[in-house]
């Protein structure tokens, strides 16, 4: 072979693959958006009926914070709450804050963890027994007044 024939061959070779190049390339583009397959989000029911939603802790002489919900959401076995804290020292409001808490059912309806969305704390773990009473009367509130609904 010449080296004309050899130079031809490579041009020939080189525009033929440059060109299958492209319409791999035309492929690519011409491809639909990948589908993406996300879970669906968890219903969360807002609940209405807020009256009567309120408990107080004692932190000792003279010290107390008064819990009110303000914010009560759900989806299937847990409840998600939103307190306004306001901290008293000797009957005179000294600070307002606001905590959320996640309460989590069990099919039957007994409570089995509170967790303070902040610290991710469980309050039936790592709280007074006082609290705990106080949260767990709470969370059973919530199911007997029917604020809350259970799905099995």
């Amino acid at each position: 072979m010449t080296t004309k024939a050899i130079l031809t061959s490579l041009f020939i070779i080189s525009l033929l693959s440059s060109c299958q190049k492209k319409t791999l390339e035309q492929k690519i583009e011409n491809l639909p958006p990948i589908q993406t397959t996300t879970a669906p989000a968890p219903i969360e029911e807002t609940i209405a009926d807020m009256e009567n939603n309120s408990f107080t802790l004692s932190c000792g002489s003279g010290c107390a914070a008064t819990y009110t919900s303000e914010d009560i959401s759900q989806d299937k076995n847990s409840a998600k709450v939103k307190f306004k804290v306001e901290n008293y020292m000797n009957d005179q409001l000294i600070e307002t804050t606001y905590e959320t808490y996640l309460f989590y059912y069990s099919n039957t309806g007994k409570i089995d963890k509170i967790i303070n969305d902040e610290t991710q704390k469980n309050i039936l773990t790592e709280y007074i027994p006082d609290a705990q009473e106080s949260f767990k009367d709470f969370a059973s509130s919530l199911i007997k007044d029917k604020k809350i609904k259970l799905y099995n």
